[in-house]
């Protein structure tokens, strides 16, 4: 059909065989035989010839219109079916941590079903140490992360860059003032002001208890007594609002919160920064929904 509406639509542009033979890198012989074929298959005269030119009869003229009408429907066949492919329903496993969980269910997830409303789609939440082998099993396609992954095989893209901070209610009273340092995107405290209040932390194996055990620990010089121990950010940060204590995590996850009324406050000899990641063993080019999933966290994600 591409070949049958471009050889008649050269034809009538050009008003004759040599001329459109030379367009269509033929020989004019070949065309010419080409448009006699097809007058004998249709039992109609396409041209009449008058000389070397070539004018469309009214059979020819509605020959042409109908050639311009299948190749619209065929481009539009084309289009739909794309869209049907993309839309198909197909199952999309998302790994995450409990920190996006909140966003990821109440906007991500809402905005891609937009897109792909017969996706269906699997959830897991885990710790990133145990989603990673589920991603390199295939039993997950990608895993939105803030943690380490020290496995070369898997992609990673970066969604967002956070700083790591002290999370306090906004209002609640400081004994040492904060600085303004350009290196760092909040007020900044040392860890003097901090040690000054009650923390709240999450568990054992969790990256920013770590950073909690290395650094507040070993500045006092003594076991810090963690009273409250939590295992999702979103306990960590209510508790925070409702004055139990103070928190460490990403920023990133605080901007996505639906929490108002906290403060956050840089701390360290230098910024701490850690990548919100979009984890997959495959290019993404190669899934629409997962080119879509990772559109939508780089768009959404502050």
């Amino acid at each position: 059909m591409n070949r049958e509406i471009t050889y008649m639509l050269a034809v009538v542009k050009y008003g004759g065989i040599t001329r459109a033979a030379e367009k269509l890198f033929i020989t004019p012989s070949a065309l010419s035989k080409y448009v006699h074929t097809k007058e004998t298959e249709l039992d109609i005269t396409i041209f009449n010839r008058i000389g070397k030119s070539f004018q469309l009869t009214y059979a020819g003229q509605r020959y042409i219109d109908y050639l311009k009408k299948d190749q619209e429907l065929r481009k539009k066949m084309r289009l739909e079916l794309r869209q049907i492919q993309q839309q198909s329903g197909g199952q999309i496993n998302i790994g995450f941590q409990n920190a996006e969980a909140e966003f990821l269910i109440t906007s991500i997830i809402p905005r891609f079903m937009k897109e792909f409303p017969n996706a269906r789609i699997s959830l897991k939440e885990n710790a990133t140490k145990k989603l990673v082998p589920l991603l390199q099993k295939n039993e997950l396609d990608c895993v939105i992360t803030a943690g380490i992954n020290s496995n070369q095989d898997i992609q990673e893209r970066i969604i967002r860059t956070g700083e790591t901070v002290i999370v306090a209610p906004a209002g609640d009273p400081l004994f040492t003032k904060p600085v303004e340092k350009p290196e760092f995107h909040h007020p900044w405290l040392p860890f003097s002001e901090i040690h000054r209040h009650e923390i709240i932390a999450s568990r054992r194996d969790d990256y920013f208890r770590k950073f909690l055990d290395n650094y507040l620990v070993n500045e006092k010089s003594e076991d810090q007594p963690f009273s409250i121990d939590v295992t999702s950010t979103h306990t960590m940060l209510m508790g925070v609002l409702n004055g139990l204590g103070w928190a460490m995590t990403l920023d990133t996850f605080v901007k996505n919160s639906d929490l108002q009324g906290l403060k956050m406050y840089s701390l360290g000899e230098k910024p701490n920064n850690i990548n919100l990641k979009f984890l997959t063993m495959d290019n993404i080019n190669k899934s629409p929904e997962l080119t879509m999933l990772n559109k939508i966290c780089m768009e959404e994600f502050k």
